[in-house]
């Protein structure tokens, strides 16, 4: 994977590997990002984004919602699970 500079304030570069889905951010004040589960597609709109810091809020913003709304159909699951077997209710 090879980092590219971007012309961010906030973002000095980004790279992305195609094998894993993740996205790298290298910001000027020195921290790293992981984004995984990122589609190429997403990728390349950060790249030809005029603001690419919006951008990647954005994205970071929806991959939050999606994993809330994740985590909150698994926990569903086993209420679902033990009202379809009446056995399991009794104690």
């Amino acid at each position: 994977m090879q980092l590219m500079p971007i012309g961010s304030k906030q973002i000095a570069y980004i790279g992305y590997d195609e094998r894993s889905s993740q996205m790298h951010i290298l910001y000027h004040t020195g921290q790293v990002r992981t984004y995984s589960g990122i589609p190429p597609e997403q990728f390349q709109s950060l790249l030809a984004s005029s603001n690419a810091y919006d951008m990647l809020v954005r994205l970071a913003d929806a991959q939050t919602a999606e994993a809330a709304e994740a985590a909150e159909a698994s926990e569903a699951m086993p209420t679902v699970a033990a009202a379809a077997h009446p056995a399991a209710s009794r104690t």
